[in-house]
């Protein structure tokens, strides 16, 4: 019987990017095995020289373009990386031999994807977002990423759903105290029932475009709103979307005291959708920041959310932890893990991202 790793060459793919990108920028000075022997016999000097070394994107494991050296050395391991990972995938499609032919069935997952985080949120990993706006004129650019896992029995019968995503967002500030936000998710899933494989989807979902707008701030207290709407860009058809323009706003609290910020989300999604769910789903979470050192901040969350599913009363709660490193002023990377609360809720997410400021 064929068994498929599709699961388990992803998470290895997440481990060995969050190794790149988080242990490359304190990796030794010294030689590699190769630069060691070239100089013991002489000839390091001619390998310079060759005539092609010049058109290397990433000369030392280095992006020549980023002058700190952390930041540039976190972003060409990721590349490479991922470059590697795509290069060896494009190989296997190409000798991998095609099934004679196969059935999909596709099966409602929408509450496994509706709690996927497709909104922009201003300090991955935390679901709750803060009050805090880029400035006029400014830029952030962040890609973060999630691998989820879920496991459910009911009735005799075994289900496991497995997936994935990585997102886009960018952060315009249009003045001091207002920002637009686009977030663009790529998704991916797995469902299994006794460990037959019934469902397996991937592409572009739901894109979703939201303003925030801080209207208060004094003695550490501040005070925004945030209205949304998300843009059905995914194939509902395939559970990657809804089918439907959706709205949400969300009332954001966050109160600031040195060295720990506390935020509060309340908020009102109309989930409009071609998947007979709830239309209104209301959230509600708080979240907590503390500086443990001058670049790392402990981030922790929890919070609860309308169940969108009519059959069911229970509503899903998360809890999350997790950190946030400053590589330099204005490049955080972030990784933190959630759990599930309650049986509606996804057993457990693993998140990690990038975030630039400019």
């Amino acid at each position: 019987m064929k068994r498929r790793f599709d699961g388990w060459v992803w998470i290895g793919l997440g481990i060995c990017l969050l190794i790149a990108l988080f242990l490359s920028p304190f990796a030794s000075t010294s030689p590699d095995g190769l630069e060691k022997v070239a100089e013991t016999k002489g000839f390091s000097e001619k390998g310079e020289s060759w005539k092609f070394w010049k058109h290397a994107p990433f000369p030392d494991y280095a992006v020549p373009w980023i002058k700190n050296e952390k930041v540039s050395n976190a972003l060409s391991g990721l590349i490479g990386t991922l470059a590697i990972f795509l290069l060896a995938l494009g190989i296997g499609r190409l000798i991998k031999k095609s099934p004679p032919g196969r059935k999909v069935f596709l099966t409602p997952l929408s509450l496994f994807l509706l709690l996927f985080s497709t909104s922009a949120y201003a300090a991955h990993p935390l679901i709750t977002d803060d009050t805090g706006t880029q400035g006029k004129g400014r830029f952030q650019m962040e890609l973060n990423s999630e691998v989820n896992y879920d496991k459910e029995s009911e009735a005799g019968v075994k289900t496991k759903t497995t997936g994935g995503e990585v997102a886009t967002i960018i952060s315009y500030g249009i003045i001091d105290n207002v920002d637009i936000v686009l977030g663009v998710p790529y998704q991916w899933f797995k469902f299994k029932e006794d460990g037959e494989i019934i469902c397996r989807e991937k592409g572009l979902s739901d894109i979703s475009l939201e303003l925030k707008w801080r209207f208060y701030e004094r003695d550490g207290w501040s005070f925004a709103l945030k209205p949304g709407v998300t843009i059905p860009t995914g194939n509902e058809k395939k559970d990657l979307g809804t089918g439907r323009v959706t709205s949400s706003i969300f009332f954001i609290t966050t109160k600031e005291i040195e060295p720990l910020a506390f935020h509060l989300n309340l908020g009102y999604m109309r989930n409009e959708n071609k998947l007979d769910e709830r239309k209104d789903i209301w959230h509600i979470s708080l979240a907590s920041e503390v500086k443990l050192i001058k670049d790392l901040r402990l981030v922790t969350n929890i919070g609860m959310e309308r169940n969108p599913d009519r059959a069911s009363n229970k509503n899903p709660a998360f809890i999350l932890g997790g950190f946030i490193y400053s590589i330099v002023e204005n490049f955080d990377m972030d990784i933190g893990i959630k759990g599930g609360l309650n049986k509606p809720e996804t057993d457990l997410t693993i998140l990690a991202g990038i975030t630039w400021r400019f």
